[in-house]
C-alpha cells in the first residue's frame, strides 16, 4: 500500500482527546501492550501528530507520528503497527520468517509466498485467516514487514507450504517508513529457541531441503530447492520452474540465464575496473555511488554489448560495491542515511593494476566525453553548454540523485535525475504512461498555490516546469575545455561581446570591447593581438559596475579587424558579437 508515493491532505498536532482515543483503541486492539508501553508509544509531553495521506489506489490513511516517526497507521477503524513500533515490540503481532533475499521482492511489490516462509522457534505461528502479523528475516526478530495472513496455519501446512501466505500492507523501505527517521533494521535476537546453525549462516536457500525448511514437500528429495523457489512469484510460475530432474541439472545449468549472468559479472567488473584506471580521479572523491556507476561504469562498456546490473548475480548496485569492497579495489562510506559515497580508491590493487585499457578507448581520456557531449552554437570549437542551477524548490526532488542546492546540471542530466526520482517512486500512471502522477514533493515543488491541487502531468508539461523551476545558467567551452576563468559557469544568459566606438579627449576615436572573459578570451592577449594587427595602442581597464570584468580599448575605428579576429581566430560566431553594424555605418560616410 505504501510502496507507492502518496498524498499528504494534513498534518496536525493531535489534540489530548484524540490522544486517549488513541490509547483506548490501542488497548483494544492490541492487548499484548500493558498500560506502561501504550503511554510510551503515546506520550502526553512529547509532540505527536496525524497526517491525512491519500494512497495511490485513493485510500484514505491516518497516520499517527510521535516526533515525526509513525508509530500507527488507521484504516477506517482498524489500527495497524508499523515496523518503528514492532522494532520496540517485537512480540506485539506473530510473526512469520523468511529468507534475507525475499525482503527486496517484498519492497517491490510482492506479497509473501509461503515456498518462501522458514519456520522458527520450533513451527509456525498459529494463526486464522486474515489475522495481522508481522514478517522478520531468518535469526532475526525485528519486523521487516507486516500484513494479513491469506490462509489460516493449519492450511498453510495441508497445502504443502504452497500459495500466498501474507498480504503485505506495509514494509521496511516504504514511503511510510520514509517518513520518520528512516533507521537501518536492528539486530533482535531470537527468544528462547533458536533457528539451527546451518538456517542461521545460510543466505543462500539453494541448501538442501533439510537445511532450508523443516516442511519439505513430498517428493522435494529428488528436487533442488533453487532461491527461485523462493521468490514471490506465483506458485504455479514456481512449479513450472521447479519441474527439473536430477538428470537434466547439467543441462540445465549450461542455458543462457546461468552463462548470461557470469558474462554479465565478467562485463561489470571489467567496465569497473575500466573506469577506475582511466577516468575516477583522486579529486573526483568522495564520490555518489549512483554517479559512479552512471558516470563512469557505463560509459566504460563496450559499443556492441550492453552493461544490466539486473541481468548480474549482483541484481543491485549495493551488493556489487560491498564485493568490490571486500576485495580491497574501493571503500565505501554511507555520508548520510540512504545515501553511500566512494571515500577511496585502491591503485595499487593487483587487478587494477594489471588491467589494460582497451585500446579502442584507451585514447580516450575520459569515457564520459563520449555521452552527452554539449552542442555547439557556433563555428569549429566555440561552444556554448547551457544549465541550470539546482534550486531550493526543485531541492527535493534532485537530492535523491545526490545533487545539493547550487549545483550545475545540463538539461539533459536533469531530465535523467527527474525520471530517475519518477521510476524510483513508481508515479507513472498505470492507465496512461504519458502522465506522471505528483507525489507531495513534486506538487510542492512543481504546482503554484493558486493553481490548486494538481492529480498529474504529461512528461512534457512536467519537464517544462521542472525547467523554469531551475536557476538558468551557462559555460562557455572553447576547444572542448572550460573557460581558464574560475568563474566558468555563470547565472542567466550570455551576455555578446560588445563593440562600441567612443570619442575621448581630443575627439579621438577608440574601439571599446567588452564581455571577452564570457568566451573563454584572455583580455591582455586578445589585446595584444589586436595592437600588433593594427599598428595602434591598446589598453585594458575595469568596466563600469562592481563585479564587471574588463574592457579593452584600442584607438580609431577598428570594427571590422575585430570582427575577422572574433571569427577567424576565436571562432566566435556573429550571433554573438553586437556592434558589427557600426563598421558598415563607418564605411559610408568615408564614401
Amino acid at each position: 500500500m505504501f510502496r507507492k508515493a502518496f498524498h499528504t491532505r494534513s498534518n496536525i498536532a493531535i489534540r489530548g482527546s484524540d490522544r486517549r482515543k488513541l490509547r483506548s483503541t490501542i488497548c483494544e486492539q492490541f492487548p499484548r501492550l500493558d498500560a506502561d508501553q501504550v503511554a510510551e508509544l503515546t506520550p502526553n509531553k512529547d509532540d505527536m501528530t496525524v497526517m491525512k495521506i491519500i494512497t495511490h489506489a485513493d485510500c484514505i490513511v491516518y497516520v499517527y507520528c510521535l516526533t515525526g516517526t509513525p508509530v500507527f497507521f488507521q484504516i477506517e477503524k482498524q489500527l495497524y503497527p508499523t515496523v518503528y513500533t514492532l522494532w520496540k515490540h517485537p512480540d506485539l503481532l506473530p510473526s512469520l520468517s523468511t529468507w534475507p533475499p525475499v525482503l527486496d521482492k517484498i519492497s517491490g511489490g510482492a506479497d509473501l509466498m509461503l515456498p518462501g516462509v522458514v519456520p522458527q522457534n520450533g513451527g509456525l505461528p498459529q494463526l486464522s485467516k486474515g489475522q495481522l502479523c508481522a514478517i522478520a528475516l531468518v535469526g532475526n526478530q525485528a519486523a521487516v514487514a507486516i500484513g494479513r495472513a491469506s490462509m489460516a496455519t493449519v492450511d498453510m501446512v495441508a497445502n504443502g507450504m504452497k500459495g500466498r501466505g501474507v498480504q503485505v500492507i506495509h514494509c521496511f523501505k516504504d514511503m511510510l517508513w520514509s517518513i520518520g527517521d528512516k533507521s537501518p533494521l536492528p539486530d533482535i535476537p531470537l527468544p528462547n529457541l533458536e533457528v539451527d546453525s546451518k538456517d542461521r549462516n545460510s543466505s543462500d536457500p539453494s541448501s538442501s531441503p533439510e537445511q532450508g525448511n523443516p516442511l519439505p514437500d513430498a517428493g522435494q528429495d529428488e528436487k533442488g530447492l533453487h532461491l527461485d523457489g523462493l521468490s514471490l512469484e506465483d506458485a504455479s510460475a514456481r512449479a513450472a520452474g521447479d519441474d527439473v530432474r536430477v538428470g537434466e541439472q547439467e543441462e540445465v545449468e549450461e542455458e543462457d540465464p546461468i552463462s548470461a549472468s557470469d558474462r554479465m559479472d565478467k562485463l561489470l567488473y571489467q567496465c569497473t575496473l575500466h573506469c577506475l584506471k582511466s577516468s575516477v580521479k583522486s579529486t573526483d572523491l568522495p564520490l555518489l555511488t549512483s554517479n559512479f556507476y552512471r558516470s563512469h561504469i557505463v560509459p566504460c562498456c563496450p559499443e556492441d554489448q550492453t552493461l544490466d546490473m539486473k541481468k548480474s548475480s549482483f541484481k543491485k548496485l549495493s551488493k556489487f560495491l560491498q564485493m568490490l569492497q571486500g576485495q580491497g579495489l574501493l571503500k565505501v562510506k554511507e555520508e548520510k542515511k540512504g545515501i553511500d559515497f566512494i571515500v577511496s580508491v585502491d591503485k595499487d590493487h593487483p587487478d587494477l593494476r594489471s588491467f589494460i585499457v582497451p585500446t579502442s578507448t584507451s585514447e580516450t581520456q575520459d569515457p564520459r566525453d563520449s555521452k552527452n557531449q554539449p552542442a555547439a552554437s557556433g563555428g569549429g570549437s566555440f561552444q556554448v553548454k547551457l544549465l541550470c542551477g539546482v534550486s531550493g524548490d526543485m531541492l527535493p526532488v534532485l537530492r535523491s540523485s545526490g545533487y545539493s542546492k547550487g549545483d550545475w546540471m545540463t538539461h539533459e542530466t536533469l531530465r535523467d535525475a527527474v525520471t530517475n526520482y519518477i521510476r524510483l517512486n513508481d508515479l507513472v500512471d498505470k492507465a496512461d504512461a504519458k502522465f506522471v502522477y505528483l507525489d507531495g514533493t513534486l506538487h510542492d515543488a512543481l504546482i503554484n498555490r493558486s493553481e490548486g491541487y494538481v492529480d498529474k502531468l504529461r512528461w512534457d508539461q512536467l519537464f517544462s516546469r521542472c525547467n523554469g523551476k531551475m536557476t538558468s545558467g551557462y559555460e562557455v567551452l572553447v576547444g572542448g575545455q572550460r573557460s581558464s576563468n574560475p568563474k566558468s559557469v555563470r547565472k542567466g544568459k550570455l551576455q555578446p561581446i560588445q563593440l562600441k566606438i567612443e570619442k575621448k579627449s581630443g575627439n579621438k576615436n577608440v574601439t571599446v570591447i567588452q564581455n571577452l572573459e564570457f568566451y573563454g578570451i584572455e583580455p591582455k592577449e586578445f589585446a595584444h593581438r589586436l595592437q600588433v594587427g593594427v599598428a595602434a595602442s591598446s589598453s585594458i581597464s575595469q568596466m563600469p559596475g562592481q563585479g564587471s570584468g574588463s574592457q579593452v580599448i584600442i584607438q580609431g575605428k577598428q570594427i571590422r579587424f575585430i570582427e575577422t579576429l572574433l571569427t577567424d581566430h576565436y571562432n566566435i560566431p556573429k550571433k554573438h558579437i553586437q556592434g558589427l553594424e557600426l563598421a558598415a555605418k563607418t564605411g559610408k560616410k568615408k564614401r
